[in-house]
């Protein structure tokens, strides 16, 4: 995490990831147990796709060991279940009010499948301007798509919002590709040059500042 002043002092947005950055759930594939038959590459684009909105649940039953695929509804229901176990990270609130309340506008950018962007909007919602959510983009990050649709949220360019994620190759490359600035989240601590929370945000954001009104 290197960041000068001057890249400071040009934010006025901040773009989230979601799960492992400000959020903590199940992971996907634990969804989708009867594609384990399936191989590695095969079943990580399921994944994507379904991210991405190109396939849905009904898809996902057509492939892998249909013997252990449940029914629609039963799947429906069980991601519906799903929904409850996301959660805040207990630092993330008082980080998130704080920065909204310094003038910093906020927005996540999630890849992320249908319905999770409700428990996103849950939880999350009383803080952020906008969500650019993988599923309604039809990208996936790293592409520029995701980016670009949070940027519109925050009404701002690039070189005006930070990116704070998790992920090096989705998050801190994507961001760079497009001219951001980044910090990398990693919640275990044991990582170099990362953030192990939100708070240290606290201290390198004061408020953003007067700059002139965004043109695109």
């Amino acid at each position: 995490m290197t960041l000068s002043r001057s890249d400071l002092s040009r934010i006025r947005g901040i773009v989230f990831d979601a799960f492992g950055t400000t959020c903590r759930g199940e992971p996907l594939s634990k969804f989708v147990p009867w594609h384990e038959s399936l191989p590695h590459a095969e079943r990580q684009l399921l994944l994507d796709r379904w991210m991405a909105g190109e396939v849905g649940p009904a898809e996902l039953i057509a492939y892998g060991d249909r013997r252990q695929a449940p029914p629609l509804d039963v799947l429906a229901q069980t991601l519906e279940v799903g929904l409850d176990e996301v959660h805040v990270y207990s630092d993330v609130p008082p980080v998130l009010e704080a920065l909204s309340g310094r003038g910093y506008r906020l927005a996540t950018a999630s890849n992320l499948v249908a319905p999770f962007g409700r428990a996103l909007e849950r939880e999350l919602g009383a803080w952020m301007d906008g969500f650019a959510l993988s599923y309604e983009v039809g990208a996936l990050k790293p592409d520029r798509r995701m980016f670009e649709a949070a940027a519109r949220h925050l009404e701002m360019s690039a070189d005006q919002i930070l990116v704070v994620g998790d992920s090096v190759t989705d998050d801190i490359e994507g961001a760079h590709a497009l001219g951001m600035a980044s910090i990398q989240v990693d919640r275990s601590g044991t990582v170099a040059d990362t953030i192990a929370s939100l708070e240290p945000l606290l201290s390198l954001l004061s408020k953003p500042a007067d700059t002139e009104p965004p043109h695109f």
